[in-house]
Formats: structure tokens, sequence, C-alpha cells
């Protein structure tokens, strides 16, 4: 956690030695009163690299067919202290 919105993060899977990392920002949150907000909204963004070398040798394997990544923007709801709602 770098801030209390902003975490991220760095990692290394065995599984393929993929590296990856992520950042998550909590753009706005659920507030009552007088800056009262409905829902919250978190930018969620991650990329991965695969690093394992190719079985055989003779193929080429291009650097954009071993990397991926995921943006989202995740808004959710706290209706009660048991129930809440994420889309």
């Amino acid at each position: 956690m770098v801030t209390d919105r902003l975490t991220a993060g760095f990692g290394r899977n065995s599984f393929e030695k993929t590296f990856d990392a992520f950042v998550k920002f909590a753009l706005l949150r659920q507030q009552t009163g007088a800056q009262a907000f409905p829902v919250s909204v978190t930018l969620f963004s991650s990329g991965a690299i695969n690093s394992l070398r190719p079985i055989d040798p003779d193929i080429e394997v291009a650097f954009s067919e071993r990397i991926s990544y995921t943006y989202q923007a995740l808004i959710g709801r706290k209706m009660s202290s048991k129930l809440s709602f994420q889309l």
C-alpha cells in the first residue's frame, strides 16, 4: 500500500516464469452525510510478461505474444454491514 487510496505491487510466479505488476486506485469512495456519494469507484490495472523460453528453440515467440494486461473500473455499493454489490 502506497497511500490509503493507492496500492501497487510486483511479483513473479513460478508458473511459466511470469513477472507481473498492478496498480489500484480508489478514485471515489461511498459516503454519507453532507458530502454524500452513493458508490465507490476503484480503477485497477495489471500487466504480466511470460519469460518462459519456448520448448523448441527454432520457434520464435514475439514479445507481443508474451504480454497480457488488464484494465478495470470497479463500481461498488455497500448496502449494509452484511451486503455489498460490485460491478
